[in-house]
C-alpha cells in the first residue's frame, strides 16, 4: 500500500498530457468550461464592486477575500 501513494498523482499527470482529440478525453473540455464558469462567478461581483468603487457610487459592498 506505500507504494500506491504516489500512483493517483503521476496518473493525473499523464491524463493531463493528452491531447484533446485523443479518444477518452472529452471530460478536458467539461473542465476548461466549468473553470471557465466558475471564473466568470467570482470574477463578476468583484468587478461590478470595482467599477462601482471608481465611479464613486455610495452603497455599502461586501467582498470577502479568502486566501485559504
Amino acid at each position: 500500500m506505500h507504494g500506491f501513494v504516489g500512483q493517483p498523482v503521476i496518473l493525473v499527470n499523464l491524463v493531463r498530457q493528452l491531447p484533446d482529440w485523443f479518444p477518452g478525453t472529452g471530460f478536458k473540455k467539461t473542465a476548461r468550461e466549468w473553470a471557465r464558469t466558475l471564473n466568470q462567478a467570482v470574477e463578476a461581483p468583484y468587478e461590478y464592486v470595482k467599477s462601482q468603487m471608481v465611479r464613486s457610487v455610495n452603497h455599502m459592498y461586501f467582498v470577502v477575500i479568502d486566501s485559504s
